[in-house]
């Protein structure tokens, strides 16, 4: 279901979807490789959406995988693009500096 005015995406995933995931995924990265294996890095992991909240994904298990930093930012320069993600990341940087 995506989410209307009236109700907006979960920008939190329930720890029991976290749980459900992190197990599922042994916590390694997911992103699938061109061999057909996936990435299966444990460094930097976190979980995603595979449909980022901001396009309606919903925090289910179905849609939440296990990503590297590396392959994270790689699926949101896919789906947003390299220009918007990248004023993002300077946008952050400069909050924080300012902190």
């Amino acid at each position: 279901m995506h989410p209307t005015a009236t109700q907006p995406a979960t920008v939190h995933i329930p720890a029991r979807v976290r749980r459900q995931v992190w197990r599922r995924d042994h916590g390694m990265c997911q992103w699938p490789l061109e061999t057909g294996e996936i990435c299966g890095s444990t460094t930097c992991c976190d979980q995603e959406r595979v449909e980022p909240r901001a396009l309606g994904g919903p925090p289910t298990a179905a849609n939440v995988r296990v990503l590297c930093d590396f392959h994270n930012d790689l699926a949101a320069r896919r789906a947003f693009g390299g220009t918007f993600v990248g004023g993002a990341i300077e946008s952050r940087r400069r909050r924080a500096a300012l902190q």
